[in-house]
This record gives C-alpha cells, structure tokens and sequence, in this order.
C-alpha cells in the first residue's frame, strides 16, 4: 500500500538502472558475478582474520581488473539518464 510505495519507486528505478544493452557490459557484468560468488565463499571459509583480509583484496583487485569501474559507470549513467527522464517521482 501507501507505506510500500516510496521503496518501490526506489526499488523500480534500481531494477531500470541495472538493464544492460551493451555486449562488453554485460560479459563484464556476468564476470564479476562469477568472480563475487567465488570470492564470497573463499572469504568466508577464511581460517583466520588476515586469511580473510587477504581473501578480501584479491576480491576487490580482481574485481577492479575485470572492469568494475567500467561497471559503476556504466550503471551510474542509466540512472542518470532514469532521473533526467522523472522516473524517481
């Protein structure tokens, strides 16, 4: 109802924002899902606090190397572009 709506604008503008219609996007975009999943289960197994630290950044410079700026970008001009258009009112 009426309570739910102000999150569901929120939560409409952030499915819209995550479309992908570029071929590069989206290889990198499935990359990076691949590599979260594996990584998120190696941190997680983690033996100890440095073994997750270091789990943890290789996470983050493989997800670097494989294009996440290229993603943030990416998303960040959709959602732009989602505001210009009214689409959060």
């Amino acid at each position: 109802g009426r309570l739910h709506l102000p999150y569901m604008r929120g939560e409409r503008i952030l499915e819209l924002t995550k479309v992908i219609r570029d071929d590069d996007i989206q290889m990198i975009y499935d990359r990076f899902l691949q590599h979260a999943q594996e990584s998120i289960i190696r941190c997680i197994q983690a033996d100890s606090e440095a073994a997750f630290e270091a789990e943890y950044q290789k996470y983050i410079d493989t997800a670097r190397g494989i294009g996440l700026q290229k993603l943030e970008e990416y998303f960040t001009a959709n959602y732009r572009s989602l505001l210009e258009k009214g689409l959060d009112a």
